[in-house]
């Protein structure tokens, strides 16, 4: 008897799988981040962050849903490019604020005075 073993093969619907949940995973990450930077920032809670970024998605989705149904197309289109491609206010989670990757080596360094208290 011979047992072949090898790495463990990974099937087609994983790969599709992984394509979809690792970006949505490394976007709820920083967002929970910038969400927490708010919080130590200003002092706005993380509740109070949540609902506001949902009224923000929904302003925009409203916005854009007037614009689709009273005026013409291309305003429309124009609206609607306006609302997906704004940033969001600063008091709102969001994130793009958050670096997935350091711009360069030397970013990926602690700051110089918090090396002084190490």
């Amino acid at each position: 008897m011979m047992l072949a073993s090898g790495p463990p093969r990974k099937s087609e619907w994983f790969n599709a799988v992984d394509l979809v949940f690792r970006p949505l995973i490394g976007w709820a990450t920083a967002w929970s981040f910038d969400r927490l930077r708010l919080w130590l920032e200003t002092g706005q809670t993380p509740e109070r962050s949540l609902w506001q970024a949902l009224a923000e998605v929904c302003l925009r989705t409203l916005t854009t849903a007037i614009a689709i149904a009273t005026t013409p197309a291309a305003v429309a289109c124009l609206i609607g490019a306006a609302a997906a491609l704004l940033p969001p206010l600063p008091s709102t989670p969001a994130a793009r604020r958050c670096l997935r990757r350091p711009p360069d080596r030397q970013a990926a360094t602690a700051p110089h005075p918090l090396m002084e208290t190490l």
